[in-house]
């Protein structure tokens, strides 16, 4: 599970990277599921990323990528986010423990049983990824 997160937070760093070959490996699946849950939505950008099929768009002025199997079942949605958005006592949290530390990508997380963000953050020492689930704060990963 933590490779699939990863694979997926990776994804992200590259928001909007898809290249016109990508674009052929693109499961039909995937794309009929994607219309049928986002109707309407225009200016998507189909890649391959992490082995998932991933599309890319702005909904509602956020940025958002939704991964999809090759059978076209939804894995994942990942949305930019701002620091307003985490839960009140993740933002204190935050503020205290990390201190030292600026917010480089605030990303949300949504797959059919869990929601969570992920953090870049980096200091003048250290860069690491954390996850923020309901109001704690964990190392997800150093980098």
């Amino acid at each position: 599970m933590k490779k699939l997160l990863l694979a997926v937070f990776i994804g992200l760093a590259g928001m909007g990277t898809a290249t016109a070959s990508d674009a052929i490996k693109v499961s039909v699946r995937a794309i009929n599921t994607f219309e049928k849950d986002f109707k309407g939505i225009s200016n998507v950008k189909w890649s391959i990323k992490s082995g998932m099929n991933c599309a890319t768009f702005v909904k509602d002025a956020v940025q958002t990528e939704v991964f999809y199997d090759n059978d076209g079942t939804k894995i994942a949605t990942c949305k930019l986010a701002g620091f307003s958005d985490l839960p009140g006592n993740a933002r204190k949290s935050f503020s205290e423990k990390y201190a030292g530390y600026k917010i480089t990508e605030l990303i949300s997380y949504e797959d059919t049983d869990q929601f969570f963000y992920f953090m870049t953050v980096e200091s003048h020492r250290d860069k690491m990824i954390l996850k923020v689930s309901n109001d704690r704060i964990s190392v997800f990963k150093k980098m």
